[in-house]
């Protein structure tokens, strides 16, 4: 690698909708031009939540697997070692800003190792607080606990819609840019309010970016979507999620956490803690509401994406390598 790309500090994302095939084009890639994966999966993040999130589990030979840095232990998959995987158990609360503080400190070994970044994954609000360089408001630990436990409380004793009025009472923006109906992202957004008084809307402020970014997207019809959709929860659920889900479920972990209200895990724990078993095969309106809330977790997403100009949509791994091999003149 020549000095141009050490200096210029390079970082290529890989962007789009579930199902896409970004971890596949993210591997491929990685081979190609000698990079490391950072995962950008806001539920990847969760150690033995595996099958429903779609992880690259890593290799049992974990032999030129660069060192630990503190708490965050690289895997390797295949030939490429991932970084951000595991690193949460899924009780915990894991912030944006911990996210960005943790990526931004494993991207310049990378470089430093004269490899390249490849930022991998589908949550638009993780892949923005790098590539933009996000001055996120900081908050006291112990206060983030206590908000976030004050608003899951309310949130059971007065409904999400109050919430969600509570929000645009704070914040007016909110109602176009807070999605009212997902509880985890009214209750952040509200936490973040509480925490600094100021609109949640107003605070993504940007510093200069840190790299030189190349953002590739993968773009597919409706159809071809909706097929990979269905598809993919299938050998989910022949994998064994819903054992997954049964051994989160004996941990008593709190269905409302974050983590447990993933797509997959909220069907079929509902499923199972009404007595529902994880013997195959399971009720069709459990697999359908699973493809149902996927292909609206995807519309959404590319609606995200759609709104930033700098993404290269590509249609096939030729065409994302040309693209690649252009950025770094390699």
């Amino acid at each position: 690698m020549d000095e141009r790309i050490k200096k210029q500090l390079p970082l290529v994302c890989i962007v789009g909708p579930t199902a896409s095939g970004k971890s596949s084009l993210g591997i491929h890639l990685a081979k190609v031009f000698s990079g490391e994966i950072i995962s950008a999966d806001s539920r990847q993040i969760y150690r033995g939540m595996d099958i429903g999130t779609d992880k690259a589990l890593p290799d049992v030979n974990q032999d030129a697997v660069p060192q630990a840095i503190g708490r965050l232990i690289p895997s390797r998959s295949g030939e490429v070692v991932h970084w951000l995987l595991d690193i949460a158990d899924p009780e915990e609360l894991y912030t944006l800003a911990q996210y960005q503080r943790d990526a931004l400190h494993i991207i310049p070994g990378i470089i430093k190792r004269g490899r390249v970044p490849f930022l991998v994954g589908g949550t638009g609000l993780y892949v923005a607080a790098v590539v933009d360089n996000f001055v996120i408001p900081k908050g006291n630990d112990a206060d983030q606990y206590k908000i976030r436990a004050e608003l899951d409380v309310r949130l059971h004793t007065e409904g999400l819609q109050e919430l969600y009025r509570d929000l645009c009472k704070r914040d007016t923006d909110a109602a176009w840019q807070v999605d009212g109906k997902n509880p985890r992202r009214v209750i952040r957004a509200l936490e973040v309010c509480i925490l600094t008084g100021k609109p949640f809307t107003q605070q993504k402020k940007q510093k200069k970016s840190r790299y030189d970014v190349l953002q590739l997207g993968i773009i597919t019809s409706t159809e071809e979507r909706e097929k990979k959709i269905r598809k993919r929860v299938q050998e989910m659920i022949a994998q064994g999620f819903a054992g997954e889900v049964q051994k989160l479920i004996t941990k008593d972990y709190d269905r409302d956490l974050p983590s447990m209200t993933g797509i997959g895990y909220k069907e079929i724990g509902s499923w199972l803690s009404n007595g529902g078993s994880v013997v195959l095969p399971l009720p069709e309106e459990v697999i359908e509401g699973i493809v149902v809330a996927t292909l609206q977790y995807a519309k959404r997403q590319m609606t995200w994406f759609k709104r930033d100009k700098r993404i290269h949509w590509v249609t096939d791994a030729q065409e994302a390598e040309k693209i690649t091999r252009k950025f770094l003149q390699m």
